[in-house]
């Protein structure tokens, strides 16, 4: 195994890294308008180039992960802290769409009233 170490200020349109003879795995950096807006993960198997997943960038909102065959986002994080799985938008901390699994869940209802923090009140 071979290590690359780069040093520099790169303007580029892509950065690909992989074998290029028979199997192979490869990482790609792809940009547009001088903002790396995503990276793929490629595979190769009998010589047929597989799209296998996806980083993406999103505007500056936060990023998506993406898989070839499945239509829109597998799970997006946003800037404000939000986490979407299965949807691209999530409204809460945690947005699914969808069913979930679970062995366990905890609901905290001992969460102090956040009315207290407000301006009218005097108590």
């Amino acid at each position: 195994m071979k290590k690359i170490l780069l040093l520099a200020t790169l303007a580029f349109s892509t950065l690909s890294f992989g074998q290029q003879l028979g199997e192979f795995t490869s990482l790609e950096l792809k940009n547009t308008n001088d903002i790396i807006s995503y990276i793929d993960f490629k595979g190769m198997n009998n010589q047929t180039e597989d799209f296998v997943g996806r980083l993406d960038y999103i505007d500056g909102t936060g990023f998506s992960f993406k898989r070839w065959n499945v239509d829109g986002n597998l799970m997006s994080i946003q800037d404000n802290g939000r986490v979407g799985i299965g949807t691209s938008n999530p409204d809460e901390k945690l947005t699914v769409k969808g069913k979930i699994h679970a062995e366990e869940i905890i609901v905290d209802l001992a969460v102090p009233a956040d009315y207290v923090f407000q301006k009218y009140f005097t108590g």
